[in-house]
C-alpha cells in the first residue's frame, strides 16, 4: 500500500511539473497558443483570439457581426514576410497593427468592410504578427509605429 501511495504521489508530481513546464513555454512563445490569451497595448488589455493555422487565418473575423471593445484577433505566422489582408465577408471596419517581434511597424486605420474582397491592405514591411482591432481603437489609444505590444 505504501508503494502504491508513493507511486501515485510521484505521478502527480510529474504531471504537475509537466503542466508548469508547458505553461511557462506558452507564456514565452505566443506562437504556441491556439485558443485565447491577452495582450497589452498602451496599457490597455485586450482579449486575443489566436489565428495560427492557415484555415483560421483565412477565415479571420469574416462573417461576424462585431468584435467586443476589448477584443482583438492575433494572426501568428511562422516567418517574417510582407503580408496582404482583405476584407472578404467582413461586417464591420477594422484597424490593423502590423507587428515585427513585439513592435508595431505599421498601422492601417479604419479599413472599410464595404468593398469586401475589393478592400485589400498590406504591411509593406516584413511582419510576423498582425492584430486586428475595431476601427478607431488605434486613434483612441494614440498608437504609433514603434509602440510595443506586450504578450
Amino acid at each position: 500500500m505504501k508503494k502504491i501511495l508513493i507511486s501515485v504521489l510521484i505521478i502527480i508530481a510529474l504531471a504537475f511539473s509537466a503542466l508548469l513546464f508547458f505553461r511557462n513555454s506558452f507564456v514565452k512563445n505566443p506562437e504556441n497558443y491556439s485558443d485565447k490569451k491577452s495582450v497589452s497595448i498602451k496599457g490597455e488589455i485586450f482579449s486575443l483570439e489566436i489565428a495560427s493555422s492557415p484555415a483560421d487565418q483565412a477565415k479571420g473575423l469574416s462573417g461576424r457581426q462585431e468584435l467586443c471593445s476589448r477584443c482583438a484577433m492575433l494572426f501568428v505566422f511562422t516567418d517574417s514576410s510582407v503580408r496582404n489582408f482583405w476584407m472578404k465577408d467582413m461586417q464591420f471596419d477594422l484597424d490593423m497593427l502590423w507587428i515585427s517581434g513585439s513592435e508595431i511597424v505599421k498601422i492601417s486605420r479604419n479599413i472599410s468592410h464595404e468593398k469586401g474582397s475589393g478592400e485589400a491592405v498590406d504591411s509593406g514591411l516584413a511582419v510576423d504578427k498582425v492584430i486586428e482591432l475595431n476601427a478607431g481603437t488605434s486613434d483612441r489609444l494614440q498608437l504609433q509605429e514603434g509602440d510595443q505590444v506586450i504578450f
